[in-house]
């Protein structure tokens, strides 16, 4: 089950990569849709993340330390999960845009990470999370 287990995300990837082949990259970055999402999963997403810890943080309906906010915004600005592209292709629903959000999220996410931990560093900086 160990061995199967870390053969899904090779799979997944291979059958993005399938579906990717298909078009060429310069179409994969045209998509409007692509670019929308990904811009909503890696920069606004962390973002509203960001404002509601802190509301509840202040408010004391839920402490977080600085920790915990960097932990949520790093993981809220990683790139789509291959699995939503997987079923996608396998139930042939949206399997194109599945792909291409994927991929245009990963290269996204790529860029901004650091942008985020800089950030991060100046919300610590300002010891506004305990």
């Amino acid at each position: 089950m160990t061995y199967l287990a870390a053969l899904c995300s090779p799979l997944a990837w291979i059958s993005i990569g399938g579906k990717l082949a298909d078009i060429s990259l310069s179409e994969a970055f045209s998509s409007k849709d692509s670019w929308t999402y990904s811009f909503i999963k890696v920069l606004a997403i962390p973002a509203i993340n960001i404002v509601a810890l802190y509301i509840l943080n202040i408010t004391s309906i839920l402490p977080i330390s600085f920790v915990g906010l960097a932990t949520v915004v790093i993981m809220m600005a990683t790139p789509t999960a291959t699995v939503a592209a997987a079923y996608a292709i396998k139930f042939d629903k949206e399997s194109l845009l599945t792909s291409n959000c994927s991929l245009l999220s990963t290269v996204f996410s790529v860029i901004c990470m650091p942008l985020w931990i800089v950030i991060l560093e100046v919300i610590k900086s300002l010891e506004i999370f305990g």
